[in-house]
């Protein structure tokens, strides 16, 4: 794109500009990420792994990609995040490509790992382009609406999966995703370098009420780990990790689930999947109506959507003899709470740290916190749903979110005190 052309758009048709590259891109992503759960059953019978072997390698991921989270997290605050995000499209599209021709199960480890560090390459500064560049009247917006973007991406993922799984070449998925990746980057490096030069995304004097950074900020705040102990992260902790189990890791295993429990194909397992993130777009408006209109305060309203998510667990439990589809309608209400939590503490909570120029260390250190969860519920539901079954596994749920919420209730009035001062 020229500049020239960039700057006869107005500001706020500018913003929609950047918001939907960086919304295509995070699409995008979710489905280079997604599409090994989506297709795990094939890939394990194909490459004759085993289930503890198909299931170590989502856990690496899960690992790579939250370490990776908090690495680039605070790289982030200081390198040029429009870079770090094009980095991140290349490195994941050629890994999906390479995946594609793998077989062995180290290589496919490997590979996947590597999916991992370059995927987290992409949140933290998109995160921070909202909090730094966009002008104050724009930022919430653009970082609630985001988070729209993962049930895009996961419909799209589960979809193509269906497919490739009913042609017998779930390769073909990892093929395609990949070079969509690559031609992304390919967009994403012609597009910005304009408009990170541009005059629009620079926040206007004196639009803040706190001592607001300015958009590409040269000189930093405290360090982020005191501005963490003040909001009281070591409270909210549980919570945080606790959402990452509960949507992520219950997400990931759903496919799984319901062939077992309800003996479906892998196709039709899958397809039921999709109809999960459809209804979680929902989540991320209830917890902006909560956040906004009832307690105005993430971790109180964060704690609600947990007791919601314990209500609808509960009943998973009471119905499990059912059938399929009234346990798809329970998960979906259920990962919908845990969507509109994901929506707060990875979107809305980050820009309480902009002032102090610490947006992006702060996402990608709420985010590690919540692939801490992640990583230990693609084991340890595998491991537990063996062990004990499922009944045993979903009341483990529901008990996990009541205590998330109560976590919640106990930070709520440290975290408001923090944002107020």
């Amino acid at each position: 794109m020229r500049s020239g052309s960039l700057s006869s758009l107005s500001i706020p048709r500018q913003h929609l500009f950047l918001f939907c590259l960086c919304a295509a891109a995070y699409t995008c992503a979710y489905m280079g990420r997604l599409n090994y759960s989506a297709c795990l059953v094939q890939i394990i019978a194909d490459c004759g792994l085993t289930r503890a072997q198909g299931g170590m390698i989502g856990t690496a991921f899960f690992v790579v990609y939250g370490c990776g989270q908090l690495l680039n997290g605070f790289v982030g605050d200081r390198a040029a995040p429009h870079r770090m995000i094009l980095l991140g499209l290349l490195g994941s599209g050629l890994s999906n490509l390479a995946f594609a021709l793998a077989h062995s199960a180290g290589v496919l480890t490997a590979l996947w790992c590597c999916n991992g560090f370059f995927q987290s390459l992409l949140w933290s500064p998109i995160i921070r382009i909202f909090a730094e560049w966009f002008r104050p009247e724009y930022r919430r917006a653009a970082c609630i609406r985001i988070n729209l973007i993962v049930p895009a991406g996961t419909v799209a993922a589960y979809l193509l999966a269906v497919l490739f799984i009913r042609l017998g070449n779930w390769r073909g998925q990892f093929l395609l995703v990949g070079a969509l990746l690559v031609l992304l980057s390919g967009v994403w490096a012609a597009c910005l370098a304009p408009l990170s030069r541009s005059s629009a995304f620079v926040p206007a004097a004196g639009a803040a009420a706190k001592p607001a950074a300015p958009a590409r900020p040269s000189v930093r705040g405290p360090s982020l780990w005191p501005l963490l102990r003040r909001a009281g992260l070591f409270i909210f902790f549980f919570p945080l990790a606790a959402q990452g189990i509960l949507k992520d890791g219950v997400t990931t295993g759903v496919p799984s689930f319901t062939a077992e429990a309800y003996g479906l194909t892998p196709a039709l397992s899958v397809f039921g999947t999709m109809f999960l993130p459809l209804v979680n777009l929902g989540g991320v408006y209830l917890a902006s109506w909560l956040d906004r209109r009832v307690f105005k305060n993430e971790l109180a309203s964060t704690g609600a959507l947990f007791l919601l998510n314990t209500g609808f667990i509960a009943l998973l439990y009471l119905a499990r003899g059912a059938g399929p589809w009234p346990a798809y309608l329970l998960l979906a209400l259920a990962t919908t709470t845990m969507m509109g939590a994901n929506t707060l503490f990875a979107s809305s909570m980050p820009l309480a740290f902009a002032p102090w120029g610490r947006s992006s260390s702060a996402a990608g250190v709420l985010n590690f916190c919540i692939y801490v969860g992640c990583s230990v519920s693609i084991w340890g539901t595998g491991f537990a749903s063996a062990a004990l079954g499922w009944g045993s596994t979903i009341l483990g749920w529901a008990g996990l979110s009541l205590a998330g919420g109560l976590f919640c209730a106990a930070a709520a009035r440290r975290w408001q005190r923090f944002k107020q001062t």
